[in-house]
C-alpha cells in the first residue's frame, strides 16, 4: 500500500513542480519584448528602374546664331568692253560693288548620332552695286551713259551633315567636317536707272533689273571646331566653301562669282 502511494506521489509531485515553474516563468515571459519581425523584401519589378539605372537624357535639338564673312565680294568690281563694226558701236561696262561682306542668321542643329549632326541655317546678306554703261555710237562716237544702281538681299539656306569627333581628346576630338547643299534666293530687288543721252537730255526710271537666276543651288563643304563651354554653349568656328551652279546676276560687267569662300562662327544653346 505504501509502495503504491509512493508510485502515485512521484508523478503528482512532478506535475506540481512543473506548474510551479510555469507560474514563476509567466511574468518574466510577459515582460520580455517581442522579437523583431523579419523585414519583407519586395520583389524587384522587371520594369522598374532606379535613379542610377536611368540614363541621362541627351538634348538632340539646339538653336542659335551664325555670323559669316565672305572672303570675296558677292558681286565684285569688274570692267568689260565689247565693240560692233556694223553699226559702229562700242560699249564699256563698269561695275562697282558696295555689297556687305558680313551676314548673319539663325542656326539650327539636330543630333542624329553621337558623331553626326544635321545643321540648317538661314543667312542674310545685303547686296548693292552700281553698273555704268558708256555707249559710243557711230564714227562721231556719240556717247550715251546708263547708270544702274541696284539693291537686293541674298537669303541662303545651307543644309549640312556634320561628322565630328575624330579622336578621344585633344584637337581631333573637337574637329568636324561637313557637307551638303545650299539654296540661295535673291529678294527685294530695287533699281534706279539714270540715262544721259548724247543730245543732252536725261531720263530716269525704277524698273528693277532681272536676275539671271532668282533661285540658285550650290554644293557646300566645311570644316571647323566644335567647342563647348561650362554653360553648355556650343561654339563652332569654321571655314566654308560653296560652288554655285550658276550666277544670280549676270549682265554686262555685273556677275556673281560662282566660287564662294567664307569664314564664320556659330553659337547654339
Amino acid at each position: 500500500m505504501k509502495e503504491a502511494l509512493a508510485r502515485l506521489d512521484a508523478p503528482m509531485a512532478l506535475a506540481a513542480l512543473s506548474l510551479i515553474i510555469l507560474a514563476a516563468a509567466a511574468p518574466v515571459m510577459a515582460q520580455a519584448p517581442p522579437a523583431a519581425p523579419t523585414p519583407e523584401v519586395p520583389a524587384r519589378s522587371t520594369t522598374a528602374t532606379t535613379a542610377t539605372d536611368t540614363p541621362p537624357k541627351v538634348r538632340r535639338f539646339a538653336v542659335g546664331l551664325r555670323v559669316r564673312g565672305l572672303i570675296e565680294d558677292a558681286i565684285g568690281n569688274r570692267t568689260k568692253e565689247n565693240a560692233l563694226t556694223s553699226p559702229v558701236l562700242a560699249n564699256t561696262f563698269t561695275t562697282t560693288s558696295k555689297s556687305a561682306h558680313v551676314g548673319l542668321g539663325p542656326s539650327f542643329e539636330f543630333q542624329l548620332t553621337p558623331k553626326l549632326v544635321l545643321n540648317a541655317e538661314l543667312l542674310y546678306l545685303r547686296i548693292r552695286y552700281q553698273q555704268v554703261t558708256e555707249a559710243l555710237e557711230g564714227t562721231e562716237r556719240k556717247k550715251t551713259t546708263y547708270t544702274e544702281n541696284t539693291k537686293a538681299s541674298y537669303w541662303d539656306l545651307p543644309v549640312l551633315v556634320r561628322r565630328q569627333g575624330f579622336g578621344d581628346d585633344g584637337w581631333r576630338a573637337k574637329l568636324y567636317v561637313a557637307g551638303g547643299g545650299t539654296l540661295r534666293q535673291v529678294r527685294h530687288i530695287r533699281t534706279g536707272n539714270e540715262y544721259a543721252y548724247y543730245a543732252g537730255n536725261t531720263g530716269y526710271d525704277e524698273q528693277a533689273t532681272r536676275p539671271s537666276r532668282r533661285n540658285l543651288v550650290g554644293a557646300t563643304a566645311a570644316a571647323g571646331f566644335r567647342l563647348v563651354d561650362d554653360f553648355g554653349v556650343k561654339i563652332t568656328p569654321e571655314v566654308r566653301y560653296t560652288r554655285w551652279l550658276g550666277s544670280t546676276f549676270s549682265s554686262g560687267s555685273t556677275r556673281s562669282p560662282r566660287d564662294q569662300v567664307e569664314v564664320g562662327i556659330g553659337f547654339t544653346f
